[in-house]
């Protein structure tokens, strides 16, 4: 995918998960792998609502910002945790569904089968 087609799936999937009410405020981060070792994202303070491509950034490896005059956000090395256990993974979403949020807070797990293709991946149980 090239730069402009990455940055307006960036843009468009930012709008989504604030649409769909799965951030709230400046909740939640996307990132994709570019070329090499660099990575797009959305930087951090930033509502996904109003994420434009002037706002997404690029970082290296090392979190270091290598394009773009915002910040990123603190948790971009577990993203790059992920993306060097996952060479098949090549965009990640980190947000903050309202449900999963509600169990989190009460501490409840999802015991038993719920839906077979998350048990596939996860198992039986979500703490």
């Amino acid at each position: 995918m090239n730069d402009n087609r990455l940055k307006e799936a960036m843009v468009k999937y930012s709008h989504l998960v604030y649409h769909k009410q799965w951030v709230a405020n400046h909740d939640g981060n996307l990132s994709a792998r570019c070329s090499g070792d660099l990575f797009l994202l959305t930087p951090t303070s930033f509502s996904k609502g109003d994420i434009t491509s002037r706002h997404l950034i690029t970082v290296d490896s090392t979190g270091k910002r290598r394009s773009g005059r915002f910040q990123p956000f603190s948790e971009f090395q577990l993203h790059r945790a992920v993306y060097n256990c996952r060479p098949d993974v090549n965009a990640i979403i980190h947000a903050h569904p309202t449900t999963a949020s509600g169990f989190a807070v009460c501490g409840l797990q999802i015991d038993g089968p719920f839906m077979p293709e998350a048990v596939v991946s996860i198992g039986d149980t979500i703490p």
